[in-house]
């Protein structure tokens, strides 16, 4: 069976203290690209690790 790739989307703002969790049952998708409303904790840093792509509004 052909394997399909697929990205996930994640929108968050101050959720470093589950984002680790969440991007860790994540870790088969192709592609993580999290949008951060401009959070002032480690949010980004968090997701920096995951190697996800960082965009922030």
């Amino acid at each position: 069976m052909k394997r399909v790739a697929y990205s996930l989307v994640v929108t968050t703002f101050n959720n470093a203290n589950t984002l680790a969790a969440c991007l860790r049952s994540a870790a088969a998708a192709d592609e993580i690209l999290l949008l951060d409303s401009g959070s002032s904790d480690a949010t980004v840093a968090i997701a920096e690790r995951f190697h996800a792509r960082v965009v922030v509004e």
